[in-house]
């Protein structure tokens, strides 16, 4: 007899450990799903086209896309991460003066037809403050740190020309492919928004950014052959924002 009544223990013991265990997983669940949708109602989804300039010519007035993810809190802030590519045909002419090699008063010149398909890849976070936000729109500041790589296939025409001391010229042609990695930007925008275009949730947004970006090396070469280290950026944003819960 007290072997059976320890088997009954034992299948008592199991089964309310077994409902336990589920009951545990089931309340886990409910509050992970809670947790989820509490965050989920923060966020907003969105996709914009972006026009860029700057002053170096492989990427003076480029076209491109911003895909963008906010996550919204209650004082009228806003984390955002972002993917940005944009894609420049360029073609332009350039000239190098060698003033080293025969002395100042006989430099060397080297004339550059460039012709290249340019791709500018970056991975940005953002902080926006809403200066003014009300039911239909709302204009915020904001800040931002960015990551870029740059990509360059490029049809270089180079005609070499040595006036002294023997009237010497020389063309050829090349082609090559590379790239510049691990570029820091950093940002200043301007954001204004206007709320629930078409559909309720669906905002139409526009974004001035004005940014710095440490495109060349920092040491200056002689002869300037090298790029500008730290060069300017101008960035328009016109797009639609995705809002999980309408504010």
């Amino acid at each position: 007899m007290r072997a059976v009544g320890n088997l009954f223990i034992s299948l008592y013991l199991l089964v309310t450990s077994k409902h336990k265990r589920q009951t545990d997983l089931k309340n886990l669940l409910t509050i992970l799903f809670a947790i989820s949708y509490c965050s989920l109602t923060g966020q907003s989804f969105e996709l914009s086209g972006l026009f860029t300039t700057t002053e170096i010519n492989d990427f003076k007035n480029a076209f491109g896309y911003d895909l963008g993810y906010g996550l919204k809190n209650h004082n009228q802030n806003r984390i955002s991460f972002h993917f940005t590519h944009c894609l420049k045909d360029a073609l332009y002419n350039d000239i190098n003066v060698d003033k080293e090699s025969n002395g100042p008063q006989f430099p060397e010149y080297y004339f550059y037809k460039i012709n290249s398909k340019n791709q500018r890849l970056g991975l940005h976070i953002n902080f926006c403050h809403n200066l003014i936000e009300n039911d239909n729109s709302s204009l915020g500041i904001g800040s931002g740190l960015s990551y870029y790589y740059f990509f360059y296939d490029r049809k270089t025409e180079l005609t070499h020309y040595r006036p002294y001391p023997d009237n010497f010229i020389r063309q050829t042609v090349s082609e090559s492919t590379y790239n510049k990695n691990n570029r820091i930007g950093l940002d200043i925008f301007i954001e204004f928004e206007i709320k629930s275009v078409v559909v309720e949730r669906i905002s139409l947004f526009s974004r001035i950014n004005a940014g710095l970006i440490t495109y060349g090396t920092f040491a200056h070469e002689m002869g300037g052959w090298d790029y500008p280290w730290l060069t300017k950026w101008l960035t328009v944003n016109f797009g639609l924002r995705y809002n999980l819960k309408h504010e």
